[in-house]
């Protein structure tokens, strides 16, 4: 589930990693590898909350509790 409004948004559930510097959609990644590090050392999504907040142009803050390492 998904929440926005104005600079805020709120999502809940399963949800992509902010850890790493390479992400699931391979089109969307400069780095792109499929190195055993992409597999194995970070997760690829977690579930629980998030909140997203735009504080300015060039400022995002998030916080978010989650549970677990889901594959």
């Amino acid at each position: 589930m998904q929440y926005a409004h104005g600079a805020l948004t709120i999502i809940g559930g399963k949800y992509v990693t902010l850890a790493g510097a390479e992400v699931i959609n391979p089109t969307g990644d400069v780095n792109y590898s499929r190195s055993i590090l992409f597999g194995y050392a970070i997760p690829f999504a977690h579930t629980g909350i998030r909140a997203t907040y735009a504080a300015s142009d060039s400022m995002t803050l998030i916080i978010g509790v989650n549970n677990g390492w889901i594959s």
